[in-house]
């Protein structure tokens, strides 16, 4: 008995060191497809005047929660998707969201040719659905200020039995498109995520969410389907806007709630560098 309680001593203290690397997820049901629109929209068509005024000054937004009674979106941007993200996350309990909107002015903007509304969706479209380019990718430890490793490995696979890897889906229509992920990460390690695309005009969501058990020192911390993420990119003619998602219940240690903020909205930060670098490299 008195070996088992120093085991799990050991287990709570490395769990709240390293629990700030990256936390993922994946799809439920099929949300329903909604009906598509082609109008470019303006930043304030979707948001209030206090909002824009911040995502123009600052080009960023974030909100965090931890277990509070009513878990809300503050910061999901108006539109048909909006529906579908609410109803991405239907469990009442909720351990933690966090909301980051990020605005991104495109190079040389109204120019036309590569930054054209038209031809910017299917660039929006081909970045997501380039899966294995999330490989390598980094972000900033909090903890240790500096830059660590967030993806070892990312690619596609053909089923959950093999884990056959298969190419990314860039060639398929991104609208009601679902591929199953392996992601290795260097905390969680091996797992499996759903990967699942809406579009609606020039908006664009990515759903995910984790479809095996998240583990840590042998313990499960995150059950399958309770890490959801989605990422919501909509063309706004000469701006982008990109809006970050995570929903999760885990596990609860002493001392983790700060660490678990800290490295969810690094990994955000984390994913709208490589949307922006995708994308410049794209048009440049």
């Amino acid at each position: 008995m008195q070996k088992f309680f120093i085991t799990l001593f050991f287990a709570v203290v490395l769990f709240s060191v390293v629990a700030e690397e990256p936390v993922q997820s994946v799809q439920q049901a099929e949300p329903p497809v909604p009906v598509e629109t082609t109008k470019t929209r303006q930043l304030e068509d979707i948001f209030p005047p206090d909002v824009c005024e911040i995502l123009r000054k600052e080009g960023r937004i974030q909100r965090s929660l931890f277990k509070q009674k009513a878990l809300d979106y503050v910061y999901l941007p108006s539109g048909n998707l909006n529906e579908s993200i609410r109803n991405f996350w239907t469990d009442e309990k909720c351990s933690y969201i966090n909301e980051t909107v990020f605005l991104f002015s495109k190079p040389d903007s109204g120019t036309g040719g590569q930054n054209s509304p038209e031809n910017t969706v299917e660039i929006l479209e081909n970045i997501l659905k380039s899966v294995s380019k999330l490989e390598g990718i980094t972000y900033f430890s909090n903890s240790r200020q500096a830059e660590r490793l967030l993806y070892k490995r990312v690619f596609c696979v053909s089923d959950a039995e093999t884990r056959t890897p298969v190419p990314d889906p860039v060639d398929k229509d991104i609208n009601g498109l679902s591929v199953l992920v392996l992601q290795e990460d260097l905390t969680f390690g091996e797992n499996l995520y759903r990967f699942s695309y809406l579009k609606d005009g020039n908006q664009i969501a990515l759903f995910y969410e984790n479809e095996t058990p998240m583990e840590l020192m042998f313990l499960d911390v995150i059950d399958p389907n309770q890490m959801k993420n989605v990422l919501l990119v909509e063309d706004l003619g000469d701006e982008i806007l990109f809006y970050g998602l995570v929903r999760t219940n885990y596990i609860s240690f002493p001392g983790l709630k700060n660490r678990i903020n800290a490295s969810l909205s690094s990994r955000l930060d984390a994913m709208y560098k490589w949307f922006v670098s995708a994308y410049e490299d794209k048009v440049n």
